[in-house]
C-alpha cells in the first residue's frame, strides 16, 4: 500500500510502503509529516515502481471515498459561508452523512463504512469493504453518480432532481 506524508514546506513524498507497522511508526516519528494520505495498494512494492514499464505498476485495490466539501454547496444554501460561519453547515453535514451512510448501507449493502473530517472544509466517506475496493473506475463513477441530484444552475436558482419517483434517498429523508 502507497502512504504519502506531507512534510514542513507542502513537500510530498509519495510511493512509501512499510512491511510492518513497526517500520511505518519509525518511518512517522523520523519525518514528523504535517499529513498522511493513505493511497492504493498495489500489485508491486509502491518503492520500486520504476523498475516496471508498460502498465505493470498498476493499482489493484483502493478505497471508495466520497469528499463532501461545504463551499462547493454554496449555489444551493440560501445563506454563505462568510455570513454565517461553519457552525450553520456542520448541522448539514451531519444530514449527509446520514444519507451518505443509509445509502451505502441500504442501497448498496457496504458495511465497513467510516467518515472523517477532511481536515479543511468537510468530511469524507471512507467505504473499506473488500467489494468496494475492488470496483473499476467505471463502477465508482456509477456509485458516485447515484448520489448526484444537483443538476446545475437555471435562471439563477439551483436546480436539484427532486421529480417523481423521487430518488431513494430523497425520499428516505423525507420519511
Amino acid at each position: 500500500r502507497e502512504f504519502c506524508f506531507t512534510l514542513d514546506g507542502d513537500i510530498f513524498v509519495r510511493y512509501q510502503s512499510f512491511k510492518s507497522g513497526a517500520e511505518l511508526e519509525q518511518a512517522l516519528k523520523q519525518r514528523c509529516p504535517s499529513k498522511i494520505d493513505i493511497g492504493p495498494v498495489y500489485n508491486v512494492d509502491p518503492k520500486k515502481r520504476a523498475a516496471y514499464t508498460n502498465g505493470a505498476f498498476k493499482a489493484v485495490e483502493r478505497e471508495l471515498i466520497f469528499d463532501i466539501d461545504m463551499d462547493d454547496y454554496n449555489d444551493v444554501l440560501n445563506f454563505t459561508l462568510d455570513e454565517h460561519g461553519w457552525s450553520r453547515c456542520w448541522p448539514l453535514m451531519a444530514v449527509a452523512i446520514q444519507v451518505l451512510d443509509r445509502a451505502l448501507r441500504e442501497d448498496f449493502g457496504f458495511e465497513h463504512i467510516f467518515f472523517v473530517f477532511s481536515g479543511r472544509r468537510g468530511i469524507h466517506c471512507w467505504v473499506c469493504d473488500k467489494r468496494a475496493r475492488v470496483l473499476t473506475d467505471e463502477e465508482r463513477a456509477a456509485i458516485a453518480n447515484y448520489f448526484s441530484i444537483y443538476k446545475g444552475i437555471e435562471a439563477g436558482k439551483a436546480k436539484l432532481m427532486l421529480s417523481v419517483p423521487k430518488h431513494p434517498s430523497v425520499q428516505r429523508a423525507l420519511e
